[in-house]
């Protein structure tokens, strides 16, 4: 099958992240694929090793002529059988230039929707929605709050919970020969450093902990001044929290964590970086206010709380106290990600929904 993925963003992400391991097991199967994506440095190098066709639009937006001709281009030369889109800007590219090609060469369209927000339903959304095959969301709660304000045929959404690939690959880091001494336990966090994750909240749960003998490790990038604010606290608090920018190999980070913590504000969509913590049968704590609830069972693969300083710190203390529970939920969510969320399962709906 002749597969066509648009990057939504010129910057490198969980959702970049997706289209990433999608792309690569679609390869493996035996699957021709094409990506395409903004002018972006960064997206051009992570995708370099994957040795598939590759292009760029500029100045993409939703009704961008240069765009949608040129994509049309892209379907024609490739012989697009699906092209998935990522955002509803491309979307509305995608479909826009299947349009302009004669019916019988045109691919189904499918949107993957990464967030929780109510969809619009002005005449040119309803538009797009007749157009598209195939409406994706990550969560049930992210269809339910889309569905309030827009009206789709319901044949044609579906949810399909995200998943990652564990890398086996070895660490090049040890975390818990630099960072433990004296018996010190490892609090993690791996995601983007802004508001919205809850990276301030941890900051002061740190603050909370300081005489818990625990370090804070947070893997992941953000603006240049959030970091530098986030640095400024950590120096003038004396947080025992270190920022460790961007990593490449997650899984070996978080498999020497005794603790994933990810106290987001925002309702997060799905949450993927929970299951990188839970794929290497380590506890999390997490905020039960969004797409985790769906895959995190509190009290049995992890602790799901409200995201204020006060229940993540009560939560951090009783993990922290107690080696059984972490083990017992650790080993529970090892399970619940084999049975329920290891990537087979979530490619095999996705390639589902392409073919039915």
């Amino acid at each position: 099958m002749n597969i066509l993925h648009l990057f939504a963003s010129r910057h490198w992400g969980g959702g970049e992240q997706y289209v990433f391991d999608l792309a690569s097991r679609q390869m493996e199967a035996g699957h021709r694929l094409t990506l395409v994506s903004g002018d972006s440095k960064i997206i051009r190098e992570k995708v370099a090793p994957l040795g598939c066709r590759y292009y760029t639009l500029k100045n993409r937006w939703h009704f961008n002529p240069f765009s949608i001709v040129a994509l049309r281009r892209i379907m024609a030369r490739e012989q697009i059988a699906v092209a998935h889109a990522h955002q509803f800007r491309d979307a509305f590219i995608a479909v826009l230039a299947a349009q302009l090609l004669p019916a019988a060469r045109r691919p189904k369209i499918v949107m993957t929707r990464h967030m929780i927000s109510r969809g619009k339903n002005n005449f040119l959304y309803r538009y797009l929605y007749r157009h598209l095959d195939r409406l994706i969301f990550v969560s049930a709660i992210a269809q339910r709050e889309f569905l309030l304000g827009a009206t789709v045929a319901p044949d044609k959404t579906a949810v399909v919970h995200n998943s990652v690939i564990p890398q086996r690959r070895p660490a090049t880091t040890d975390y818990r020969a630099q960072f433990t001494g004296g018996g010190r336990l490892l609090a993690g966090f791996i995601g983007a450093l802004s508001p919205p994750k809850g990276v301030e909240l941890l900051l002061d749960a740190a603050e909370r902990l300081r005489e818990k003998n625990v370090v804070f490790l947070l893997a992941g990038t953000g603006e240049d001044a959030y970091v530098n604010f986030l640095r400024e606290q950590i120096r003038v608090r004396r947080l025992p929290v270190f920022l460790l920018g961007f990593l490449d190999n997650p899984h070996a980070f978080a498999a020497q964590m005794d603790v994933g913590v990810l106290p987001s504000l925002w309702r997060e969509p799905f949450g993927l970086s929970i299951l990188d913590f839970m794929s290497m049968g380590v506890p999390v704590i997490t905020s039960n206010t969004g797409g985790q609830v769906e895959f995190v069972e509190n009290e049995k693969t992890g602790l799901l709380v409200a995201p204020a300083v006060d229940a993540v710190a009560a939560a951090l203390t009783r993990l922290l106290a107690d080696e059984n529970l972490r083990h017992s939920l650790g080993e529970n969510a090892r399970q619940a990600f084999a049975q329920q969320f290891a990537y087979p399962i979530f490619y095999d709906k996705i390639m589902a929904i392409y073919g039915d």
